[in-house]
């Protein structure tokens, strides 16, 4: 850990924010590798599931946005499609072109025009069991995404300065008619699902963090020590809080944002980041990691590791171990080289070019990036 000389007046810029979401993604590839059809390990072998990954994302998602947008609101659709449109149509065009040529290696996945056109516009479609999957299943959360970046964007047309209050209002208002009016419809069901409330935590622990005085008046370890312990026992009911009876906006989506409150004002009120260029460098992945990581277990496990399942319990482990450094090993290698140069390129082509942070540039810091 080391002392971060952040900027006072840029949220965009915090490390701490990039190690989370380096944490969210590689819980979201440790439930997939312990559940069905991974190593279909035990239930209390799944710490909550994992699930809370996507939780801490949008937690995250909603604190980001904000910070960008209110400092900088130019082009910004535009950016936001850059930063989600090009790998996401890849990766989905890839598997449907896998599907269509070699069906035996990707079970369950729609081969379909109307569900790859729904899947590549974020227009949510629901299946037959009732869930909203796109053609990668786990692009269910970039639909969420998207409608909160159109919300946000409507904002910023009515106040610069009141955007993010004003998403989270319609957030809330658009969640509570749908769930009134229409709840068992597909419309009802995806726009009143209570995770969007996550969107509007992330905006709350923005409007907290940015109204927060952060002069160093050499507060004291203490303090900062209660800091740490306070997003550690956030982080511990993340891990614990078993997914049953409450809903998830409850039982993980307070917690995430606690913990990103801790984080952010640790780092900022106390100049304490966490700054290791590989797992910052996994944090500028986690997108493309979040993305294609089923396809890394899955494949691993169909060609390599047959028969995992029936494995000794600590050998599971270790291949859990080995299943989660090569999906990151993998998705790094694609956001650099070619995550990273096509934003870059199409960055280059707005009005307004944005600068884009690169980990193989020694020295130079990097800004989170919404998922």
């Amino acid at each position: 850990m080391t002392r971060s000389a952040t900027n006072k007046d840029d949220l965009t810029r915090i490390a701490n924010i990039q190690v989370l979401r380096a944490v969210a993604a590689i819980c979201v590839v440790y439930l997939h590798s312990t559940l069905p059809p991974g190593l279909a390990m035990p239930a209390y072998a799944r710490f909550g599931y994992g699930q809370f990954g996507v939780d801490l994302f949008f937690v995250i998602s909603g604190f980001v946005i904000s910070s960008i947008a209110t400092r900088d609101p130019r082009n910004f659709e535009l950016k936001r499609i850059i930063r989600i449109v090009p790998f996401y149509w890849a990766a989905t065009l890839g598997v449907f072109s896998i599907a269509l040529l070699f069906p035996q290696l990707v079970h369950h996945t729609f081969t379909d025009w109307q569900s790859l056109i729904t899947s590549l516009f974020f227009i949510p479609q629901m299946r037959p069991n009732g869930s909203f999957e796109p053609m990668l299943y786990v692009g269910w959360t970039l639909d969420y995404e998207m409608y909160f970046y159109a919300i946000f964007a409507v904002a910023l047309r009515l106040s610069r300065r009141n955007a993010p209050l004003i998403s989270a209002a319609a957030i809330v208002g658009i969640m509570a008619v749908a769930g009134a009016v229409s709840p068992g419809s597909p419309a009802g069901r995806f726009y009143g699902n209570s995770i969007v409330v996550e969107f509007v935590y992330g905006i709350v622990v923005f409007q907290l963090v940015s109204r927060i005085s952060i002069e160093r008046h050499n507060p004291g370890r203490p303090l900062e020590l209660a800091g740490w312990l306070i997003g550690a026992s956030a982080a511990l009911a993340l891990l614990l809080w078993p997914w049953e009876t409450p809903p998830r906006w409850e039982c993980w989506g307070l917690p995430a944002a606690l913990l990103l409150a801790c984080v952010v004002l640790c780092e900022r009120r106390f100049g304490a980041a966490i700054k290791s260029r590989a797992i910052l460098l996994a944090g500028d992945g986690s997108y493309v990691l979040y993305l294609i990581h089923p396809y890394v277990i899955y494949g691993l496990l169909r060609f390599l590791f047959r028969g995992a399942d029936l494995w000794p319990r600590p050998v599971q482990w270790a291949l859990v171990a080995v299943l989660i450094a090569s999906s990151i090993a993998v998705s790094i290698v694609i956001h650099l080289y070619f995550e990273l140069p096509v934003m870059r390129r199409l960055r280059q082509m707005l009005p307004h070019k944005p600068v884009l942070h690169d980990f193989r540039r020694p020295g130079v810091a990097n800004a989170p990036r919404a998922t």
